[in-house]
């Protein structure tokens, strides 16, 4: 069980950008102040450091309630690790406490997370499991930014480098998916290799949908129908 230590305010860092929110809600910081009045004791909030200096990565709604309260110390959770690290905890922060994250404040997590070095290296799926969003929604934020990685270098957790070949093509009656042209057009052919959980169709689905355009996945409709 991680201990937690009390923090002056003024030490931890709140303005290099590692708050997700939009905005802060001021409501929300009054329902703490209000809870905190009756006695409430409310979670530590989290904090990286390198020994220097100290960033506030979960918690912000806290602080300013802490703050508005007039203390000058709050309970949290100190962890060691570099600026770069705090804003990859921040943005995936609040997926399962804390005020409900907006559509908004998912597209700005997604966003700072692709402006943190090598991050763009991750599969679509990998970053949504990290951030508690939907594949379908990383990859259209991702493509806003025109963030391009080889899909060589993609990594995620929990799967293995697996070439399509050996996978089932459903518009060629079971001819094998290695060398699979990813273009309506015969003269342009691609082999790729993507992660893929292992045994996993609907994992198999996704990276067609992520990988070869939309002409190609007509003709896999009824496979991607069972699969997802």
């Amino acid at each position: 069980m991680e201990t937690a230590t009390l923090m002056p305010l003024n030490l931890i860092r709140t303005d290099l950008g590692t708050q997700m929110r939009v905005m802060e809600r001021s409501q929300t910081i009054d329902q703490y102040v209000e809870s905190m009045e009756l006695g409430c004791q409310f979670p530590p909030i989290t904090v990286f450091t390198n020994g220097q200096e100290y960033w506030l990565a979960d918690g912000f709604h806290r602080l300013a309630a802490f703050r508005k309260r007039g203390r000058d110390k709050i309970p949290c959770f100190l962890k060691e690790g570099t600026f770069d690290d705090a804003r990859e905890f921040a943005c995936c922060a609040n997926q399962d406490h804390g005020l409900p994250r907006s559509p908004a404040d998912k597209r700005k997590a997604v966003e700072q997370f692709f402006a943190i070095p090598g991050r763009d290296a991750l599969t679509n799926s990998e970053v949504a499991r990290r951030l508690g969003v939907t594949t379908p929604f990383v990859k259209n934020v991702r493509d806003g930014l025109g963030v391009k990685a080889s899909p060589a270098s993609h990594v995620g957790a929990g799967s293995v480098k697996r070439g399509l070949n050996g996978l089932n093509n459903p518009a060629s009656g079971g001819k094998e998916l290695n060398g699979l042209n990813n273009s309506t057009s015969e003269n342009e052919v691609k082999t790729v290799s993507v992660d893929l959980p292992k045994n996993d169709k609907r994992g198999f689905a996704i990276a067609l949908m992520e990988y070869f355009d939309a002409e190609y996945l007509k003709t896999c409709a009824k496979y991607l129908t069972e699969a997802l």
